[in-house]
Order: C-alpha cells, then sequence, then structure tokens
C-alpha cells in the first residue's frame, strides 16, 4: 500500500493521537520520538510507503527530532528521507519557524541539496480557535485539506510553547497546552533572572531547551 503523503508526528506533541487519527485518506502517520534512531524512523515509514509526494513534520520548534538531536542536526537525515520517498515537498507544521534565520538557513539548504519545496509559517500554527492556522506563509498553500480530515478540529492547541517556571513549586507550566508537570531537574542555566537565552531544563528525564522563560514565584 502507498500513501501521497507521510505526516511525521512527535509525540512530545499534546494530544498527538489526534493528528494521528484525523489524517485523510491520501496521508499516513508515522510516530516518532526523541528516543527514535534513524533506522527506526526508517523503517517505520517504509512499513507503510515506499514512496511519497509530500512529507510533513508536527512538531514544536524546540523539541528535539530523532536520536536526542534536534532537527537542524539532522539535515542529511532529511534529506535521505527525502530522497527515499521521491518528495516534491516538505511542510514544517511549527509556530514562527520563518522567523528564525537559522530555520531559514536550514530550509533553503534542504532546497538546494533535494529540490524538494519547503513549506512553513511565520506566524502560529494550529487550532482555528486558539488563534493559529495550518497555512504555509512562504508558500501560501493552506495544508490543512492536504493532510488532515475534519477530526484535526479536536487538536484545541497550537503548535507553540508558552510556559513558567516556579521554582518554589518545581514546576514548570505550559500554559499554552493547559498542562502542568512536576518534578522538574534544573540542567543548566541562570533561573533567578526573566528572559535568558537557551535555558534547559530536564522534563520527566527528557530534556527541552527554550529560547526564553517567564517565571512564577521566584
Amino acid at each position: 500500500m502507498s500513501f501521497r503523503n507521510v505526516l511525521l508526528v512527535d509525540q512530545n506533541v499534546p494530544d498527538y493521537q489526534v493528528f494521528v487519527d484525523s489524517v485523510n485518506e491520501s496521508t499516513c502517520a508515522v510516530l516518532y520520538s526523541s528516543e527514535t534512531t534513524q533506522a527506526e524512523l526508517q523503517e517505520r515509514i517504509l512499513s507503510k510507503t515506499s514512496s511519497a509526494d509530500r512529507v510533513a513534520v508536527v512538531s514544536m520548534k524546540h523539541l528535539l527530532f530523532v536520536e536526542n538531536r534536534s532537527i537542524l542536526e539532522s539535515k542529511d537525515l532529511v534529506v535521505s528521507l527525502v530522497r527515499s520517498l521521491g518528495a516534491t515537498k516538505l511542510d514544517f507544521l511549527a509556530c514562527n519557524t520563518l522567523e528564525d534565520p537559522v530555520w531559514k538557513e536550514f530550509y533553503d539548504a534542504l532546497e538546494k541539496e533535494t529540490g524538494v519545496v519547503v513549506g512553513a509559517s511565520s506566524d502560529v500554527t494550529g487550532n482555528l480557535k486558539q488563534g493559529g492556522d495550518w497555512v504555509m506563509e512562504n508558500t501560501k498553500e493552506d495544508v490543512e485539506s492536504v493532510y488532515f480530515n475534519a477530526g484535526i478540529e479536536y487538536w484545541q492547541y497550537l503548535l507553540d510553547i508558552t510556559y513558567k517556571i516556579s521554582r518554589s513549586t518545581n514546576e514548570i507550566v505550559w500554559s499554552t497546552l493547559s498542562q502542568t508537570y512536576d518534578n522538574v531537574n534544573y540542567l543548566s542555566g541562570n533561573f533567578g533572572q526573566s528572559g535568558e537565552e537557551s535555558q534547559e531544563i530536564s522534563l520527566n528525564g527528557k530534556s527541552f531547551v527554550f529560547d526564553s522563560i517567564s517565571y512564577n514565584n521566584v
């Protein structure tokens, strides 16, 4: 069996199962996490389809890709996936990546090496009622119907991270996701000031790096 589209879904995205359940008949969903190996990811894709016109990645800008590396450090793998599937379009469903020159350089490199058309967003991506959309601003294409059926309306979030850290209660609150996680271990960074850059924390044993942090009860 083959599919026209492959949707790579990061299992660290909240309610990721909604993405899996909401793909249309032309799309197959493939789950991955930072613990997934390159070989495992390739095997999961090939178990569902040997070719695809389009590939999309559903994640958040600062979440790790496979093998505990950022997707920016995984260009060779992305190039290999695009080439092996024969894809002509590659969409990144995450918020505001076009506003980041490092991500734009990454996209330019992918297009140059593979000839693929990269779609990405310059604003928030996700649920319309939360202020998001599924438009790739650089290609001016709304990809909602490309990958999903009507069930995607049940995903109630944005592919963005709004969070607060409380040192006194040792909690991190992802306010965009309306979830609170306990037992946060601080790995690095000066958490005594707001707006520090490149802070790293461990959340339930997994590492995350953020551009900025706002604080409660510091």
